[in-house]
């Protein structure tokens, strides 16, 4: 048996499908409104509008199964939200080291920069002046780095 689906409009018009992991006898709408809210936030790079209106249906008829009123839709959001609180945010210990692994990076960079300078890789002078005027920023990053980790 197929699992029902969770349709949500959001306030801008936006509206969601999702399959959710339930039976037409023990909804989950929790679960819808989790779901919904990830799908919109991925497709459309912000975080999401109020849901203001959402129902279960079958998945093959798209025959409600229940429609939920304004009230609940807000009492599961609110639960929702609680549940998926944001993290803590990473201890300095590692952003520091995220840090100087990038740092590390940027230094291998500085090294190929050097050789297709060296090797005249370029096929004309303005990407040579392009790619040292790359090079300093990246070394004035390094430097500014340096000073902000000692």
């Amino acid at each position: 048996m197929t699992s029902p689906t969770f349709v949500a409009q959001f306030a801008d018009g936006v509206t969601t499908r999702m399959t959710c992991h339930c039976t037409s006898d023990h909804l989950d709408l929790a679960r819808g409104v989790k779901l919904s809210r990830a799908a919109y936030e991925s497709r459309m790079g912000e975080t999401s509008p109020p849901i203001v209106k959402a129902c279960f249906v079958h998945p093959f008829s798209d025959e409600a199964i229940k429609v939920y009123d304004r009230s609940e839709l807000e009492a599961a959001s609110s639960d929702c939200c609680q549940r998926l609180a944001p993290a803590a945010p990473a201890p300095d210990v590692t952003r520091l080291r995220l840090s100087k692994a990038l740092a590390c990076v940027d230094k291998a960079r500085l090294l190929r920069m050097a050789e297709n300078i060296e090797e005249d890789r370029f096929d004309d002078e303005d990407a040579v002046v392009a790619e040292l005027d790359a090079a300093e920023d990246i070394l004035a990053d390094l430097d500014a780095f340096s000073g902000a980790s000692t």
